[in-house]
């Protein structure tokens, strides 16, 4: 049966719950298929390591983050972060190493504030609201100097596609002008252009990640 309430414990816990589960909910609603992601994988033999990073790159991914003024849970800015990069670039150069050449991503680093953002219709219906995953400073600077390393490895290889343009650095509006080039093509060609737009329901969230893992 339907609820309202105002408390603000059973608020979050409902949020808490729809978030933690809308992905599996809704990845036992896709119908399974016999074809094998394996299927769509090119061959490849080539091996990536990491790059080690040093202080002077740390410096620079500070002072690239100065201006994300969001908190994470431990409340701490990346303003503080580059009035004390000089103090802090050592220790988290050897921190950063470290995870890098073991694999794995300190605990605390991985903690995330979750903030619900109202998308439409019914305020007072969880489902109604989007959440934003607000991770530490710190979290942040490693997902920078990780992204570096693995932009180039994709780049050198063509391991992305051209009509890829999301996380490369490039805008919705070069997308629009690459579409609006297209269609300006077939008309001056007297051709017919058909679109088709497709919006999946939690894309994200949905994703299998063993999948993922084997594929990475």
């Amino acid at each position: 049966m339907n609820q309202t309430t105002s408390n603000p414990q059973v608020i979050a816990n409902k949020f808490s719950f729809y978030f933690a589960n809308v992905g599996s909910n809704l990845g036992k609603m896709i119908s399974p298929t016999t074809k094998n992601f394996n299927d769509f994988l090119p061959p490849s033999n080539r091996d990536y390591i990491f790059i080690p990073i040093d202080e002077n790159e740390i410096h620079h991914t500070v002072y690239l983050l100065k201006n994300l003024y969001s908190k994470g849970h431990d409340n701490l800015s990346t303003v503080i972060l580059t009035n004390c990069a000089d103090e802090l670039s050592q220790p988290l150069c050897t921190i950063f190493n470290k995870s890098l050449e073991d694999g794995i991503v300190p605990t605390g680093l991985k903690i995330a504030k979750v903030i619900s953002i109202y998308k439409a219709d019914d305020k007072k219906v969880v489902s109604n609201y989007r959440p934003i995953s607000v991770l530490v400073a710190f979290s942040k600077i490693l997902e920078r100097l990780v992204y570096n390393r693995l932009i180039i490895f994709l780049n050198k290889y063509n391991n992305l596609s051209v009509c890829q343009y999301g996380y490369k650095k490039l805008s919705t509006t070069l997308a629009l002008l690459d579409l609006v080039d297209k269609l300006t093509t077939t008309i001056e060609n007297n051709e017919i252009t058909i679109g088709i737009f497709i919006d999946l329901a939690k894309a994200f969230d949905t994703v299998n990640h063993n999948i993922l893992l084997s594929k990475l």
